[in-house]
C-alpha cells in the first residue's frame, strides 16, 4: 500500500510540473478575452506607498539603483525641474541636484550603470530643432552633474536608454516620429552606442521600423542581448512591435508583440531585475501605457524570454499615460512605479509597489518539482529494498 501512495505521489508531482510549465502561456485562456486580447484582471498585488509632492509633466523618467528610486520631472519647459529620490525603507523622498540652465523634455531618459551613475538624455519638444542633444552623466555619491559628449542625432519622445554590462556600453534610440520646426533630417532616429571610456558615440543598426516615439523603451537582460519596444510611431494606429538586438553582431530579430490592445504609447515600460535577483533572469516585467487612442494603461505584463512569450499580470491601480517616460524601476526587493499624470487623472502622483515573488518562474517551479519528484522515486526505491 504504500508504494502505491509514494507511486502516486510521485505521478501527481509530475502532473503539477508539466501544468506548471504551461500555465504562463496556455493556463485558463492565458487571461485573453474572446476577442483575443486580455481582458482586465483582478488588481491584488500592488501598494500605494508616499505619493510625489508634484504631478507628471512634459518632461519626466524614473529609474533605480536597487536601493532607491529616482523621478526625474519638468513640467513645462520652462518651470523649475525636480530631481527626486525615494527610500522604501523609510517610505521617504528627498530632493537631489539639476544641473544649472537645463530644460528635461519629452523623451527624457535615465540608465543605471549598476555602479554609482545615470547616464541622463534630455530629450526635446517637437518644435525644437537640431540643437537639443545634451547627454550628460549624474554621480550619486557626490549628487554632481557632468554633460558629456553631445548625441548624435536630435533627441525627442522616441529616446530610451540603457546600460549594457556585457560590454560596459550605453546603447539609445534618439529620435522623434514628428517635426514641426526647422530640423527636418532624412531619418526619423538612430540606434547608437556611447563608449564612456572614450567618451564617443557609435551608429549602429535599426530595427526593421520606420522610428521610435512615445513608449519606446530598452532593457537589457544580463548577457548579450538589448530588448526594446517601439513605441507609438503612428498616432492612429496601434503599435505593439518588440526585438531584440545583438551586441555581438549588431543585429535586430522581431519577436512576439506585446499584448496591448490599443498599442504601446506614453509611458510604456521595461525592466529587468536579473541583476539583483537571479531567479529572476529570464523576465522582463512591462508596462505598455496608454494607447494610440490616448485611452490611460493599466497594462502590466511579463516577457518569458526563453519562450518568446508574454503573459499578464495583475493591473496597475492607477492609469499611466499623457506624459512620455519610463514608470517602472526596481528597488528594495520591490518592483515600484510612478503614475506621472496630470492632476486630473486619478491621483496623479500615485507611488505603488508591488511583491514580484507572485509571478509565476516555470524554471524554478519546475526545479522544485523535479527535486520533489526525486525524492519520492528515492523513498519508493527504499521502500522496495
Amino acid at each position: 500500500m504504500k508504494k502505491r501512495i509514494l507511486l502516486a505521489l510521485v505521478l501527481l508531482t509530475v502532473m503539477i510540473d508539466i501544468i506548471g510549465l504551461l500555465h504562463p502561456w496556455y493556463g485558463e485562456n492565458n487571461g485573453q478575452s474572446d476577442n483575443g486580447w486580455f481582458s482586465d484582471q483582478k488588481i491584488t498585488s500592488w501598494v500605494g506607498r508616499t505619493n510625489t509632492t508634484f504631478t507628471g509633466g512634459y518632461g519626466e523618467c524614473v529609474s533605480g539603483d536597487g536601493k532607491y528610486i529616482y523621478i526625474l520631472q519638468e513640467k513645462t519647459a520652462t518651470s523649475t525641474p525636480n530631481f527626486v529620490r525615494y527610500n522604501p525603507v523609510n517610505n521617504s523622498w528627498n530632493s537631489l541636484s539639476v544641473p544649472p540652465s537645463v530644460s528635461f523634455k519629452n523623451g527624457v531618459a535615465m540608465a543605471y550603470d549598476y555602479n554609482g551613475n545615470f547616464y541622463v538624455l534630455t530629450g526635446s519638444s517637437y518644435s525644437d530643432g537640431a540643437n537639443r542633444v545634451e547627454f550628460y552623466r549624474y554621480n550619486i555619491s557626490t549628487d554632481t552633474w557632468i554633460r558629456l559628449a553631445d548625441s548624435p542625432h536630435v533627441q525627442g519622445a522616441g529616446d530610451a536608454i540603457v546600460y549594457s554590462g556585457y560590454d560596459n556600453r550605453i546603447y539609445a534610440f534618439l529620435g522623434r516620429a514628428h517635426y514641426t520646426g526647422s530640423y527636418k533630417p532624412d531619418v526619423q532616429g538612430i540606434f547608437t552606442r556611447y563608449d564612456p571610456t572614450t567618451d564617443r558615440w557609435t551608429n549602429l543598426s535599426y530595427p526593421p521600423w520606420p522610428g521610435t516615439d512615445d513608449g519606446s523603451s530598452l532593457v537589457w537582460t544580463g548577457g548579450k542581448y538589448i530588448y526594446a519596444l517601439q513605441g507609438e510611431y503612428y498616432e492612429n494606429k496601434p503599435l505593439r512591435s518588440f526585438a531584440r538586438y545583438d551586441i555581438t553582431t549588431d543585429s535586430w530579430q522581431v519577436m512576439s508583440d506585446i499584448p496591448a490592445k490599443d498599442g504601446v504609447g506614453d509611458g510604456g515600460s521595461l525592466l529587468w531585475i536579473g541583476y539583483y535577483d537571479q531567479n529572476y533572469t529570464n523576465i522582463i516585467f512591462a508596462l505598455d501605457g496608454n494607447g494610440c487612442n490616448e485611452t490611460p494603461g493599466y497594462n502590466f505584463s511579463v516577457y518569458y524570454i526563453n519562450k518568446d512569450t508574454w503573459q499578464r499580470e495583475d493591473n496597475i491601480p492607477s492609469p499611466i499615460g499623457y506624459y512620455v517616460g519610463n514608470r517602472l524601476a526596481y528597488a528594495s526587493g520591490k518592483i515600484w512605479y510612478w503614475q506621472g499624470t496630470p492632476s486630473t487623472w486619478k491621483d496623479g502622483t500615485g507611488v505603488y509597489s508591488y511583491t514580484y515573488t507572485a509571478v509565476q518562474v516555470p524554471e524554478l517551479d519546475s526545479r522544485i518539482t523535479a527535486l520533489f519528484s526525486v525524492i519520492l522515486a528515492a523513498l519508493i526505491f527504499r521502500e522496495q529494498i
